[in-house]
């Protein structure tokens, strides 16, 4: 194969918007770049050229391995791309309607709640670091440092709360 029908993409993507993820990798596909493989940070992926095509691709997360999460999934028809720190990548080709691992927003909203959870803990985590290293003259750069960290793990926050708000708006059919 040629090095022309391979491409090597670096995408660093939000816990906070991974329908954007989800969105770029269906274009990718559109254009005729089918999803090889993902590297295991998740940032890294191989794209091998081919007909363009329909596919549908999911990134969720999950609080724990669950064997009957990933049967279910592959039972009904989707391809595991990737699968670290609690995330998986998932996609099936689809002729007509759309395919949606999760059908109802009730799913997302537990997703996204998970998330929440996860980087709240991480938030306050933080805390004790702060005020440890309070006193100490370093601090200063020690906070340059850190506030980028910070601002991070809260923005990501506000993006899965946003997220959660606008599927209730959507289910409630506002």
């Amino acid at each position: 194969m040629e090095m022309s029908e391979i491409k090597h993409v670096f995408k660093w993507w939000s816990a906070g918007r991974s329908d954007l993820l989800e969105r770029w990798l269906e274009d990718m596909e559109a254009q005729g770049w089918h999803l090889d493989n993902i590297d295991r940070l998740g940032t890294r992926f191989r794209f091998k050229r081919g007909e363009p095509r329909k596919m549908s691709y999911c990134a969720d997360y999950q609080i724990r391995k669950d064997p009957n999460y990933i049967r279910i999934c592959e039972d009904a028809g989707w391809r595991q791309y990737y699968s670290g720190s609690g995330w998986y990548i998932w996609g099936i080709p689809y002729e007509g309607a759309k395919r949606a691992l999760f059908t109802d927003s009730d799913s997302l909203i537990e997703r996204n709640n998970r998330l929440i959870g996860l980087f709240a803990c991480v938030l306050a985590g933080q805390v004790p670091m702060i005020t440890m290293n309070w006193d100490r003259p370093a601090f200063l750069y020690f906070l340059i440092l850190y506030i980028p960290l910070l601002a991070l793990i809260a923005g990501t926050l506000i993006q899965l709360a946003a997220a959660n708000k606008r599927l209730k708006h959507k289910k409630n059919g506002l």
